[in-house]
């Protein structure tokens, strides 16, 4: 899967949940500023706003955010937590929504994987990981071996041989898939780490992947794909939902951030207190 910019040309973000709170990094790596609102609510036909914060994001320059979880009735009388992000452009130049994601890690299914960290920079290692609870299944689990970042830079990865190990290609053979799978699988392998977890057994995995040097930020996402066979005979395969990593490079984009979290805060969700570093 290729990386790509989630907003205009020159506006980036990702959201993700962590110490109690929904943290929003927006990045502008352009030469001129951008005037934007954040917003945070959920998806139903319309976008239900539950909160918003417009600021300035000047030039080079990463904006980092702090909102609760928090639950309200949207406008269909339905309560919902507040799971997405959104992004809207404002000024005299215009205004409207320009981007929408959910919020990474909220809630996390059994099985999805996760990131130790959601935004990096270069040299850092970061972790992709799963958990994955015992099921009456035999789960392949395919991860990329490399992330093509920007241009021609490539984020390497190495599994965790603590943990599961990948999968040789001789060991995926005595799997004995269906006649109809076997190729199939075999082609993933060349590009991908794969994982098998038996019926009635449980595992974790785990990839670091390196970040190479970017020139200023950038948006990758890190794909995973997974093949389902039940003892009925039966296949469920599809795209896993992957993780987005918020790349970017200190010595050219600086980092900002609008609050700084106190996560002591009570009934689970962070108090936020103003920062000095506007």
């Amino acid at each position: 899967m290729e990386p790509g910019e989630r907003l205009a040309p020159s506006v980036l973000f990702n959201a993700w949940y962590k110490d109690k709170a929904i943290q929003v990094a927006v990045a502008n790596p352009a030469d001129s500023g951008q005037s934007l609102k954040v917003a945070i609510g959920t998806e139903e036909i319309q976008p239900q706003l539950f909160a918003s914060q417009s600021l300035p994001v000047p030039p080079h320059t990463i904006k980092l955010l702090y909102f609760p979880v928090l639950r309200q009735k949207t406008s269909r009388g339905n309560l919902r937590n507040s799971d997405y992000f959104f992004i809207f452009k404002s000024g005299p130049e215009g205004s409207g929504l320009i981007g929408s994601q959910p919020v990474q890690n909220l809630y996390p299914s059994p099985g999805d994987p996760t990131l130790d960290s959601f935004i990096a920079t270069p040299g850092d290692e970061v972790r992709f990981s799963y958990e994955l609870k015992p099921e009456d299944t035999l789960r392949l689990i395919f991860a990329p071996k490399s992330v093509r970042v920007q241009e021609n830079l490539l984020m390497a990865g190495r599994p965790q041989e603590w943990l599961l190990k990948a999968l040789t290609r001789e060991e995926l053979d005595e799997l004995k898939l269906p006649d109809d799978y076997r190729k199939q699988v075999r082609e993933k392998l060349a590009e991908n780490y794969a994982f098998a977890v038996k019926q009635g057994k449980g595992a974790g995995i785990s990839i670091l992947y390196t970040i190479p040097e970017v020139k200023d930020c950038v948006v990758t996402e890190i794909p995973d794909y997974r093949y389902f066979f039940t003892p009925s005979g039966g296949v469920l395969q599809g795209g896993g939902r992957g993780a987005t990593l918020l790349i970017y490079n200190p010595r050219t984009v600086i980092m900002k951030p609008l609050l700084d979290l106190k996560p002591e805060g009570e009934e689970g969700t962070s108090r936020v207190s103003p920062s000095k570093q506007q």
